[in-house]
């Protein structure tokens, strides 16, 4: 599965609502009605409703998920979608920065799970007795799921 992160430089309005690129803003989420997004916008003085009609985002939904909540960034608004050639073609028309990256499933199997929680507890003998497998493959196993470990958490 691919991931596409759009840069997309807000409006007028949406920079006056929010003063100074967003710094001290936290994006808490959006709604549409009517066809028109709304987003709001936690600042020091309280929420702020945004009525955008030309955002990205709606025509965006109307072809791929949303993965992760939009966010303020560096004065851009960063949406990351699923990426499909619909989504891909409406960005190359746009002329927005986005970055494709591919996305792998990093959760642990459930092996995995037990080789970290027997490697926790005494190490890769540990793991290799409590799995009934060779230490060679305990280390490997350990290695894979400390790996994916490290992708969930970054």
């Amino acid at each position: 599965m691919e991931l596409l992160t759009i840069y997309e430089k807000p409006c007028k309005n949406f920079l006056e609502s929010i003063g100074d690129c967003g710094k001290g803003a936290e994006y808490l989420g959006f709604s549409i009605q009517n066809g028109k997004v709304i987003h709001y916008i936690k600042r020091g003085d309280g929420l702020v409703k945004i009525y955008c009609s030309s955002c990205i985002l709606s025509e965006l939904l109307k072809n791929t998920a949303l993965v992760k909540m939009p966010e303020i960034r560096d004065g851009f608004i960063v949406f990351t979608v699923v990426a499909n050639n619909a989504v891909k073609k409406y960005v190359r028309r746009r002329r927005v920065k986005a970055v494709v990256k591919r996305w792998r499933n990093p959760r642990l199997t459930p092996r995995q799970r037990a080789a970290l929680i027997f490697f926790s507890n005494g190490g890769l003998g540990a793991v290799a007795q409590g799995l009934g497998i060779s230490k060679s493959a305990a280390c490997k196993l350990v290695k894979r799921a400390l790996k994916k470990v490290v992708e969930i958490l970054s």
